[in-house]
């Protein structure tokens, strides 16, 4: 049986060149392109998921980082985050754009995908109560070195109630009484205001952000 590979193209003048082949995965998907380098990761074994930067002018390939979920690159930073067995406590690392001097900002971010905005990284980060039994994410940013923490919003109770996270803002939905209230949060000016989106249009977040 022939081991599992994938062959990644480029579109380039109307026709369709490879560019390169990584074998022994299951998939690949193309993170970013910084510079020379373009970054992909691969599905080798179940869950897995490691994270290559490829040169596109020497054509050679370079593992980074095992484990990786997402990753963000500005200002000669790669930040990354990966798998837990909760998926509220995830550690995200901050090192060279090839991946080494690692440095872990913190270990108990969500899961769901970090931002960049001007000079700051923001992630929804956990906190339990000393029972464990209830639970609140924060909306935290950090300056681009992992310092100088800040709580945006106190205000968002679980990780299911996001519904929208870009690297301008995100969007929450809290339960009041027998109906839900939607709010905005601003990564710009840091405020937050109520607002009234469409059916369609929750649902479009819920599928798009899950």
């Amino acid at each position: 049986m022939r081991s599992p590979s994938a062959v990644l193209y480029r579109k380039k003048k109307g026709k369709w060149k490879k560019i390169l082949t990584h074998k022994n995965t299951y998939g690949m998907t193309v993170k970013a392109e910084y510079g020379k380098w373009l970054y992909y990761s691969v599905y080798p074994y179940g869950n897995e998921q490691n994270l290559y930067r490829y040169n596109l002018k020497t054509k050679k390939k370079y593992l980074v980082r095992r484990n990786v979920r997402h990753m963000l690159i500005s200002g000669g930073k790669l930040y990354t985050n990966g798998f837990a067995t909760d998926v509220r406590s995830v550690p995200i690392y901050i090192s060279k754009t090839n991946g080494k001097k690692a440095k872990r900002i913190t270990k108990k971010a969500n899961q769901a995908r970090m931002k960049i905005y001007g000079k700051r990284i923001y992630y929804l980060e956990c906190t339990y109560n000393k029972s464990h039994s209830k639970s609140t994410d924060r909306l935290v940013s950090r300056d681009l070195k992992g310092k100088k923490r800040r709580v945006l919003s106190k205000k968002i109770k679980s990780p299911a109630s996001v519904l929208y996270f870009s690297n301008k803002s995100l969007i929450y939905a809290k339960p009041v009484k027998s109906s839900i209230r939607y709010y905005k949060i601003s990564l710009n000016s840091k405020r937050q205001k109520r607002i009234y989106p469409s059916a369609k249009k929750v649902d479009n977040w819920i599928r798009t952000f899950y």
